[in-house]
């Protein structure tokens, strides 16, 4: 294990020689991988150097803190648990584990740091950042005691996902701290319940072939789009990360949706009915976490035991969010009796995946218990660093000591961008608050827009006369950008600029009479930020439909090419202006265009003089997205 990173000087660090020093010595026996780990090494096997399948916690505890002592109460608290010295045979076919060396748990001292706060929060960020080596005999699992000053102390918990989730965490974190009581002079903690993970292995239930059955049939037409993103990256380390407050009365409100104080189905409701609308469907497809502890001796292993899940929700026309809620209940109790699957597997069985490559959209984690940690005389407080891999979207909602609640979203880079994800995340905040002032509203109409969102669209409604002196129109006519000969001329918007009013004629108007825009999207709702929706003259308080496709920004309207050149490609939709857009950057291109041709794509090239085309044709095909059977054809040099 590498020593903690230099970010918060001055530190010291009281610690052995080595972390891996071990009291207990590794075992040479061998045993299976649980289901629920699988797909946690199979991404460092995908990305090794990555930390996006790292999870972390760090707690503060307020008050006077024998640090020694919490030291060695963890210490005793990791030593009853053997599932915390799991190490992987990664290369082995099959993949099996073993235990290795015990866990020595550390001590940091950023008391002397200009700011200890920023040096606790610096220095858990970045040991977080660190990535773990699976197929080293290094732990798998980390904790330190923080020293930050006289009445303030953080323990730090950090693993890889593969031997631990949150329950897990949970437990560990617990008894550490049962224990650090009895240390310090209070009440004999109580006997060890744990039991070991090799035992959990020989008893635990695998997927059976007729729960494989049941995913194929359950997710049987299923909509093919269930994300909301166009992109088909793989998962990154850095994920973006925002996070939104919720009233202590809105969570009030929210439990009062089926009379029973149960806040959580209709969180889980609410959160599915956005991402249907955030994907244009009338169903929502969200990965559902899972802990599959259902027997006491999975209970005793603090493991990894989790995985995610489908969950169908659909959005029933002017339903409201009790009927969701029930709705939402029901379909939970028929999936948990097939818990077991495991998502990689299903991904070679499930047709809708053989398109899409996924089987489920955004991940909505709803934790609907406050964690009880107590230790007498001390105040604590629990916050992720990493709640684990974002895939696409993390939706995670959390309650809060105040009575509310917390959504945070963690994002994929490779798939949203910093101001997507924080879209998201006060979109989904701000739709719980008005579902609980308004419980009898149809999900099909609420509002889903932010208040910046709503102010932008009034102002692009705004009717006025345009002047045209300097702007063609750029109604779809069959040609296409970048064509020689024709196409836009130069005084209209390409594809990703902006687009005004002034440019978008609309044949059943004069152009001397008022006009704004609005964009709606497949729903027929207002496009929210981010969204590419089609575009709509407004005069006169009616909507007059155009041909035109645009992106919602705060700043305004992106151009996205004609609407009948965009198609739905592996569940993301692909416009053929923003392939030819994204070809022209390619080395060798002059010019390109793009248009669909019933379900082909096909991209006409004008190669730079001494270009191979046919090399030149085979790089534009790596650039079309996959499923949009591309046919180039690469003409004459330019000149």
């Amino acid at each position: 294990m590498v020593p903690p990173p230099s970010g918060a000087p001055p530190a010291t660090t009281v610690r052995p020689s080595s972390s891996t020093t071990s009291r207990t010595a590794g075992s040479t026996k061998r045993f299976a991988v649980l289901p629920s780990q699988h797909g946690m090494v199979e991404g460092y096997r995908i990305d090794p150097n990555g930390s996006a399948f790292t999870v972390a916690l760090r707690t503060q505890l307020l008050g006077l803190v024998d640090r020694e002592l919490l030291r060695a109460a963890t210490r005793r608290a990791l030593a009853e648990s053997d599932c915390t010295r799991v190490r992987f045979d990664v290369d082995d076919e099959p993949m099996t584990q073993h235990l290795g060396a015990e866990i020595e748990p550390y001590i940091v001292d950023l008391t002397a740091a200009p700011d200890p706060s920023e040096a606790v929060r610096r220095w858990c960020r970045e040991r977080t950042d660190l990535p773990f080596d699976l197929r080293s005999d290094d732990p798998l699992m980390e904790f330190a005691v923080l020293a930050v000053g006289p009445q303030e102390t953080w323990y730090y918990q950090r693993a890889h996902h593969s031997v631990v989730d949150g329950y897990g965490a949970q437990i560990l974190r617990t008894r550490a701290l049962e224990i650090y009581g009895e240390l310090i002079g209070g009440a004999p903690a109580a006997p060890a319940q744990t039991s070991s993970i090799v035992e959990l292995v020989e008893q635990e239930q695998h997927e059976s072939s007729e729960s494989e059955q049941f995913w194929v049939d359950y997710l049987a037409g299923v909509p093919e789009r269930m994300s909301p993103t166009e992109s088909q990256a793989l998962i990154r380390s850095h994920a973006h990360e925002h996070s939104a407050r919720v009233s202590a009365q809105a969570r009030t409100a929210l439990g009062d949706t089926l009379r029973n104080r149960v806040w959580s189905y209709p969180v889980i409701a609410a959160v599915s009915a956005y991402v249907a609308a955030a994907c244009e469907q009338h169903e929502a497809v969200i990965g559902a976490p899972v802990v599959a502890r259902d027997t006491p001796l999975e209970r005793r292993v603090a493991t990894m035991m989790m995985c995610v899940l489908p969950l169908r929700l659909a959005v029933e026309p002017g339903g409201d969010l009790a009927a969701a809620t029930r709705r939402a209940a029901k379909e939970m109790r028929a999936v948990r009796p097939h818990n077991r699957a495991r998502p990689e597997h299903l991904l070679s069985v499930v047709p809708v995946a053989w398109r899409t490559g996924r089987i489920h959209g955004p991940t909505v984690n709803v934790i609907p218990f406050e964690e009880e940690l107590v230790s007498e005389g001390l105040e604590l407080h629990t916050e992720p660093v990493r709640r684990g891999p974002a895939f696409d979207l993390l939706i995670t909602v959390v309650p809060t000591n105040d009575a509310g609640l917390r959504v945070e979203v963690s994002a994929n880079p490779s798939h949203y961008t910093d101001d997507e994800t924080r879209w998201h995340t006060q979109r989904i905040a701000e739709l719980l608050e008005r579902l609980a002032a308004q419980p009898g509203v149809a999900l099909d109409e609420v509002e889903l827009r932010m208040a910046a969102e709503i102010e932008a669209a009034e102002r692009l409604a705004v009717e006025e006369v345009v002047d045209r002196s300097d702007a063609g129109p750029v109604e779809w006519s069959g040609q296409r950008s970048g064509e020689h000969g024709h196409g836009p001329s130069g005084d209209r918007p390409v594809y990703g600029e902006v687009l005004s009013v002034a440019q978008v004629r609309c044949p059943d108007l004069a152009d001397d009479v008022p006009r704004g825009l609005a964009v709606l999207d497949l729903l027929g709702r207002p496009a929210r930020f981010g969204m590419v929706g089609r575009v709509h003259v407004v005069s006169g308080g009616s909507l007059h439909e155009t041909e035109l496709l645009a992106q919602v920004l705060p700043d305004g309207l992106r151009y996205r090419g004609p609407a009948d050149q965009r198609r739905l490609v592996a569940g993301a939709y692909v416009e053929a202006d923003g392939v030819a857009a994204e070809v022209r950057h390619a080395a060798g291109v002059h010019a390109a265009s793009a248009r669909w041709d019933a379900r082909n794509l096909r991209i006409d090239v004008t190669p730079e003089h001494g270009v191979d085309p046919v090399e030149l044709a085979a790089r534009v095909k790596t650039i079309a997205p996959r499923g949009s059977r591309a046919r180039v054809t690469v003409g004459e040099p330019y000149g």
